[in-house]
């Protein structure tokens, strides 16, 4: 196994990705999830569902500008 060494802890790109990994696999999550609501036979919980998974891909492009500019 390769040990994956960061130059700078706050610095480049490498860092921000690092950052924003937890939010990718939580997004995608988020969205298998919507999926499977749809069958569901609750009415309500697709609706509730597409609309967390709006707001977390709200806040993950939010925290990805947010690290473009640091």
């Amino acid at each position: 196994m390769t040990d994956v060494k960061v130059i700078d802890s706050k610095g480049g790109h490498a860092w921000a990705f690092i950052q924003l990994e937890p939010d990718i696999c939580d997004l995608v999550r988020a969205a298998e999830l919507a999926e499977l609501a749809q069958d569901s036979g609750d009415s309500g919980l697709p609706i509730f569902a597409v609309g967390q998974f709006h707001k977390m891909a709200d806040d993950l492009k939010r925290k990805y500008f947010e690290l473009w500019k640091a």
